[in-house]
């Protein structure tokens, strides 16, 4: 029997409210922690997360982690051994509450492993932004889309962020969209990176406007029984 949990929403617009812990149990049976994310979901479901310094908010941060460290322990006692996730919601009272853990890599997985190689390469603090959605203003085949992504690539590295496409696949679909990471060391950075990748994402259709004119006169009238 299946039933359903509802948690009213955090009394501020904005607050924190859905959060995660990541970790993997290692085959020794020692649980590594990878860390705390804030997910976007909206109307139900899950669009992407943000990691890294600040992400989570200070309040919420030490009791989720200490949560999930307990979560990890369990799983490597009883034999488990890979990444582990456990979910939670915040109410309107700021209260904190389990919802679920996945035994598996999910979305936020990938943020979080960015957020690692970026720290390796460039020096610790980075924070990444997983948006698995973001809605294109036309279609795109492939070589399109690798413009856009190049220029979407030295927009945010003028406002001193980084951009990694995540999921190309969806480009080309009726309605067309793709998933992108965006990471920078600020909060503000990470903020006005994902607003240009979004606002360029849905201007893309204009690079076509020069194919179809608008006083393209009429063809010529078909006669009859000829195919269209």
């Amino acid at each position: 029997v299946g039933g359903v949990l509802f948690v009213a929403g955090a009394a501020v617009p904005g607050a924190a409210r859905d959060l995660r812990h990541d970790g993997v149990g290692h085959p020794a049976g020692r649980v590594h922690e990878v860390g705390a994310a804030l997910m976007d979901v909206t109307a139900g479901a899950y669009r992407g997360a943000t990691v890294g310094p600040g992400a989570v908010p200070d309040w919420a941060e030490k009791p989720l982690l200490a949560f999930g460290a307990a979560v990890g322990r369990g799983l490597a006692a009883s034999g488990y051994r890979g990444w582990f996730d456990v979910d939670f919601v915040v109410d309107a009272e700021g209260r904190i509450a389990p919802t679920e853990t996945n035994l598996r890599l999910t979305g936020p997985s990938i943020a979080f492993m960015v957020a690692a190689r970026l720290d390796a390469l460039r020096g610790a603090g980075h924070l990444v932004r997983i948006a698995d959605r973001v809605e294109l203003g036309a279609r795109l085949p492939e070589a399109q889309l690798d413009e856009l992504c190049a220029d979407l690539a030295r927009g945010c590295a003028e406002l001193g962020a980084v951009f990694v496409p995540a999921i190309p696949t969806g480009a080309f679909d009726p309605a067309p969209w793709m998933g992108v990471l965006v990471a920078a060391r600020s909060l503000e950075t990470l903020d006005a990176a994902e607003a240009l990748v979004r606002s360029e994402a849905a201007a893309v259709g204009a690079m076509f406007d020069a194919f179809e004119p608008a006083d393209r006169p009429p063809g010529p009238a078909r006669g009859a029984g000829e195919r269209p």
